[in-house]
């Protein structure tokens, strides 16, 4: 009992030394002092680790770069004014940039031979062809003559049509040029044309700049300006300075690019057709590439644009309307009667300009394609034997 009491008496010793080294350990570690409760927001700040999660996804593309029922990368146009003078080039855009550069033509575009022109006016346009990795249509259309054209032209009714990458791509390995078109119309139009032809330099200047970029970065060769709505004394007499300015511009920017003036506005501002180059409307012709008629042209107007048109004869080109609309010469399968009336004569007074046929608005159509077309619409057969030489590649 002796020996058991003496063990509990160290025990409990031990126990006390220990609690008391614990406290005298405690006293001699420095208190945290009490902190005021903007000291403590402040350092509770000075605690806080911040933890940013990096994660990287696609924008969704803009509406207007893909089409909406399979997703596939298209062809587009602007709308209006405010978005051409919006367009800056981005990187959804390098879908619709030609690839193929204009092959070297002989003889070249810029000598006096008889030229042929042909557009694209179908439907609207950006059909089939707007899908630039192409489509999965039975009957789509392809032009096989590109050796029998010098110039083709991608139509619509938008304000800013810029032709689908795949037919800039085909023209230029034949050495064709290929135009866009700017075309207003209707009250519309002339509401777009007073915006930007009626005031000062500046306003007409910015849209040139912006159609001539445009051309540049898509790298097709030019425009068709199609104004189809009365004009204001003020806008039609900006129009010939704006005409030389985007010719002028284009030039330097685009290695032989093309200005054309269609056949609709005289320097009066009215509206009216005249089937011609004449007085009232040589003024535009002579401020830009070239100019071509409205449809309803007659052999004596060919006459008189004989002296019109002067030493620049081969830069003015005769509507000839394949789908016959109005009171025209030739058109549908009688197209092949109008080449030979004026295109071949050794003087190249003017050549013409068929409207592009992709399918005839009337029963008897044949199927959508040039091949077996060419005994049947009569166009190849037009210009059978007055097809220039087959597109040769630069040298570099």
């Amino acid at each position: 009992m002796e020996a058991a009491a003496v063990t509990v008496t160290r025990s409990a010793a031990r126990r006390r030394r220990g609690r008391q080294l614990q406290e005298e350990q405690e006293e001699q570690e420095p208190r945290p002092r009490r902190r005021r409760p903007g000291r403590r927001i402040k350092d509770d700040e000075e605690e806080t680790v911040f933890r940013e999660v990096v994660s990287f996804s696609l924008d969704p593309l803009p509406v207007r770069y893909y089409d909406k029922d399979t997703t596939k990368p298209v062809s587009f146009y602007l709308s209006s004014l405010e978005e051409l003078l919006a367009w800056t080039p981005r990187m959804e855009d390098g879908f619709n940039v030609a690839l193929e550069p204009l092959a070297c033509r002989q003889p070249p575009l810029s000598s006096q031979r008889p030229r042929t022109l042909l557009c694209h006016d179908m439907m609207g346009g950006y059909l089939d062809d707007r899908f630039i990795q192409g489509s999965v249509v039975q009957t789509p259309y392809a032009f096989y003559h590109w050796q029998c054209i010098d110039v083709f032209v991608y139509f619509s009714h938008h304000t800013v049509t810029i032709p689908p990458v795949g037919w800039t791509n085909a023209a230029h390995r034949h050495g064709v040029c290929v135009l866009g078109t700017f075309i207003t119309e209707w009250n519309e139009g002339g509401r777009l044309c007073e915006a930007f032809l009626a005031g000062d330099e500046r306003s007409y200047q910015a849209v040139a700049d912006r159609l001539v970029q445009i051309a540049q970065f898509f790298r097709f060769d030019g425009w068709l300006i199609n104004i189809e709505n009365s004009l204001s004394l003020a806008a039609v007499g900006n129009t010939p300075p704006f005409l030389r300015y985007l010719t002028t511009q284009l030039h330097r920017q685009v290695p032989g690019g093309l200005v054309l003036w269609y056949d609709s506005v005289v320097q009066s501002g009215q509206l009216k057709w005249q089937d011609e180059l004449n007085q009232h409307n040589r003024v535009f012709f002579d401020s830009c590439d070239g100019f071509f008629t409205n449809y309803n042209w007659r052999e004596e107007h060919l006459e008189r644009m004989l002296g019109q048109a002067g030493e620049r004869r081969a830069d003015v080109y005769v509507g000839v309307d394949v789908f016959a609309r109005g009171n025209v010469v030739g058109g549908r399968f009688d197209t092949d009667k109008v080449g030979g009336g004026f295109h071949p004569r050794a003087s190249g007074p003017v050549p013409p300009r068929p409207h592009f046929l992709m399918d005839l608005p009337f029963p008897s159509a044949p199927q959508r394609n040039d091949s077996s077309r060419s005994s049947q619409s009569g166009y190849p057969a037009a210009l059978r034997n007055r097809c220039p030489a087959r597109a040769k590649p630069c040298p570099h």
